[in-house]
């Protein structure tokens, strides 16, 4: 595909801005083979469908409509396309009262095969935002993933108006707009700590708006507003009221969830402060996870906070350290992690001698590395590497350390300052990562092989 129909403009042109809030993305939905979810926010309308491969249609679902104050009432839409072969185009036409109102494509992966882009703490509505996002875009993932932190500072709707879906939704590709990436790839968010951690409703009432946009797998563990481990409301009585109505079925589960891509498995993980991963009913859940995935060639987990790096901002949150066991049981080959504003990945982390370690333990530094692995000439571990991709658009943490590894910590192999995001290539048994900065260029390279 050309760069993803640059040309994607809409037939019959102004209607569009007519209809859409928020035009449309494509998400996982259900996360079923060789399908995905189209989904957008749109005024007040009747019905929608979607048409899709050859003479194929599917009649759009309204999932919530999202009323609240400080931003006009509107609907969120949903259809599911597919399934559709590996390795195909689809494309795909939203219509609504006998009009086709919006067009675009995406790619599925090959049998095999996947090119992924990954990024985070992306939505401040910066020049680097709109770079990162042109530059990603450039790229033609089949998958993006967002590392979390997808909107700053509160998770609102209002920020989403303006700090994510014109960049992300741009239909006039470049660096200085952004790129349409969100409505060509099949893109996947974690929640950060901007998008859960202010649940105050009285004072934030249009905030957890990732419970509203996001149509992604409802497989996680977590069912019961208010329970532990969820985001717990606070503020009036009514706003909260609201907000369960909006959310619908979507809060808390969505936090929390799996799905699989071509020949690839994933976990993403809602780390923030209010969850307990040594709960039995949360480790339970991921363990029966990571067993499914077993059938997948490459397994990968995502979540916000990360365990282990170098930045002086942020490094005591180290809570996630104690789920580093289970994944390495279930055979997971790289986490990918945002929150620290750069690019740094370690040395293949093991678990040699840190099996059922106490909290005390697991929060020192001397876990055991895998120091001959170079992801050149040594493309083999059996430890997992922790990526971050945290410099998506937000300020640049501690830039200050980048060139003096005497001051990084044991597991840090790279650490990198400035704008950028990842690239995945998996071709069968190989991984390939390239690190790319704003100008498109590679700052770090790496190789894994099974």
């Amino acid at each position: 595909m050309t760069p993803f129909l640059v040309g994607l403009v809409l037939a019959q042109g102004q209607i569009a801005d007519d209809i859409f809030v928020a035009r449309p993305s494509v998400q996982l939905g259900s996360g079923a083979p060789g399908t995905a979810a189209i989904v957008w926010a749109s005024k007040p309308r009747k019905s929608f469908r979607v048409a899709f491969g050859r003479d194929q249609f599917a009649e759009a679902t309204q999932l919530r409509t999202v009323d609240v104050p400080s931003t006009p009432s509107h609907e969120v839409w949903s259809a599911q396309v597919g399934p559709s072969e590996p390795g195909s185009t689809v494309h795909y036409a939203v219509q609504s009262g006998g009009s086709t109102v919006f067009r675009s494509s995406f790619d599925l992966p090959k049998t095999g095969k996947l090119r992924a882009v990954v990024f985070g703490d992306c939505g401040f509505g910066t020049r680097q935002q709109k770079e990162v996002a042109h530059q990603a875009w450039l790229q033609k993932p089949q998958l993006t993933l967002i590392t979390g932190d997808i909107v700053y500072d509160h998770g609102r709707v209002s920020e989403y108006r303006t700090r994510f879906w014109p960049q992300y939704f741009e239909t006039t590709p470049g660096p200085s707009r952004g790129a349409p990436l969100a409505s060509q790839s099949v893109t996947v968010a974690v929640p950060g700590n901007h998008d859960t951690l202010y649940r105050n409703l009285g004072k934030y009432p249009d905030a957890l708006a990732y419970f509203y946009y996001w149509n992604q797998p409802l497989n996680g563990p977590l069912t019961v507003p208010g329970a532990k481990n969820t985001p717990v409301l606070s503020g009036p009585v009514e706003a909260q009221k609201r907000f369960l109505s909006n959310a619908g079925p979507s809060y808390p589960r969505a936090a929390n969830f799996s799905f699989e891509f071509g020949d690839t498995f994933w976990v993403v993980l809602d780390a923030n402060p209010y969850v307990n991963w040594n709960d039995p009913v949360m480790r339970g859940w991921l363990e029966r996870e990571l067993e499914k995935g077993r059938k997948k060639t490459w397994r990968f987990a995502s979540w916000h906070q990360p365990p282990f790096h170098s930045s002086k901002k942020d490094q005591d949150y180290r809570a996630m350290r104690s789920v580093v066991e289970t994944l390495a049981k279930g055979g997971v080959d790289v986490v990918f992690c945002g929150h620290v504003h750069n690019y740094q990945r370690t040395h293949p982390v093991l678990i040699d001698g840190m099996e059922g370690a106490s909290s005390d333990r697991l929060a020192k530094g001397d876990w055991k590395l895998d120091r001959k692995f170079d992801g050149r000439t040594v493309t083999k571990t059996r430890g997992i590497v922790f990526v971050i991709e945290g410099a998506g658009g937000g300020p640049i943490y501690d830039p200050q350390f980048a060139d003096k590894p005497d001051t990084w910590k044991p597991w840090t192999a790279v650490y990198k300052a400035g704008h950028g995001f990842g690239v995945m290539d998996i071709d069968d048994r190989k991984l390939t990562y390239r690190h790319l900065g704003t100008d498109g260029r590679c700052t770090d390279e790496w190789v894994l092989t099974k």
